[in-house]
């Protein structure tokens, strides 16, 4: 298969450094995928990997990293702040470059028929490869998460797409498809109170009046011990709908109505370079600096040095280095694939 094909898949495991690694070693083991990033979170105890390359050199590593997963991770004496279902709770396939969402479609749910046979394992398909609109929505299939999964396999309407109907405690269920870009970001709250995260969280979902602001974002609130701060986390499903830098600004303004301030937030995984410079420009532009046109901005001959500029004023502006530091060749999707030769 031709093209560039990115794969961010989930494990329920942060806390134990070996199994971290042995699952890192075994997405690294293929030639062809490049592993691009690791972000582990000892509260979420959950482990979210980047990997991108060539379509069938991404699919060995896959099934290398969910072989390993089967190997290593028992669910059954997992807990953690994160949604879950599964040992490998998310399996999303995204094409980056040379590829149709169609294909890509198709190629999900062709794994999640290997490895659900391999493994003996029930796997869901959602997003862009889902049979139905009840199972498009990722949160839809792990309500009532792993601890719920056994009643909801003896459900009808939860009959897995592949694999056995049965409840299996070391691994729960996975979940697998095709979709878009999804940028997963956590806003820092100056508080501990989990209830104002919620809160926060709940009101940028309402939105005013039912009209959400935000349509292609997704929010949830919690304490992360590790951190020492509540946060809001947000899954940005379309940044053109949700920019960064917009929604950072509502979160402040709940923030402050709440009693409490935004502090800098938090990357999970890598971000693409468009949604970078929407956010630093927005930032300039607040800061009455404005380098350029939006249009000129987002163009491909935009000079490397505004670039740079740019993407500096979007980590400034929306914190991205509050917690650790933000290195842009390795946090940006498009550059990181040309540090490897992929781009």
């Amino acid at each position: 298969m031709e093209g560039i094909l990115e794969s961010v898949p989930n494990f329920s495991e942060g806390r134990n450094p070996a199994i971290i690694k042995a699952i890192a070693d075994a997405l690294s083991s293929v030639t062809g995928a490049a592993l691009l990033h690791v972000d582990s979170s000892f509260d979420a105890n959950r482990t979210v990997y980047t990997l991108a390359g060539y379509p069938d050199a991404v699919l060995e590593a896959l099934k290398a990293g969910a072989r390993c997963a089967f190997r290593r991770i028992n669910m059954a004496a997992h807990s953690g702040t994160h949604p879950r279902i599964g040992a490998l709770d998310v399996l999303p396939l995204v094409p980056l470059s040379g590829m149709t969402m169609e294909s890509c479609s198709r190629i999900a749910a062709d794994l999640a028929s290997e490895l659900a046979a391999e493994l003996d394992v029930p796997f869901y398909l959602y997003a862009r490869s889902a049979k139905s609109e009840a199972r498009r929505d990722l949160s839809a299939i792990r309500r009532g998460g792993y601890e719920g999964l056994e009643k909801k396999l003896e459900d009808d309407a939860w009959v897995p797409d592949s694999g056995p109907r049965r409840f299996i405690p070391s691994w729960g269920a996975t979940v697998c498809g095709a979709r878009d870009f999804l940028i997963a970001w956590n806003v820092n709250l100056s508080v501990k109170d989990e209830s104002m995260a919620k809160a926060i969280a709940a009101r940028l979902r309402a939105g005013a009046d039912g009209h959400r602001r935000f349509p292609g974002l997704k929010t949830i609130g919690w304490y992360m011990q590790e951190y020492g701060c509540a946060q809001v986390s947000c899954n940005v499903c379309d940044f053109r709908s949700a920019p960064l830098f917009e929604v950072y600004a509502e979160i402040s303004r709940l923030a402050e109505e709440c009693g409490c301030e935004a502090r800098g937030s938090e990357l999970i995984g890598l971000i693409p370079l468009e949604a970078m410079l929407a956010a630093g420009l927005s930032v300039l532009a607040a800061e009455a600096s404005v380098l350029a046109t939006k249009a000129s901005v987002l163009g491909a001959d935009r000079g490397k040095a505004d670039r740079e500029r740019i993407v500096a004023a979007a980590i400034k502006g929306l914190g991205l280095d509050a917690l650790s530091a933000f290195e842009p060749n390795e946090r940006i999707l498009e550059l990181a694939l040309e540090a490897r030769g992929l781009g």
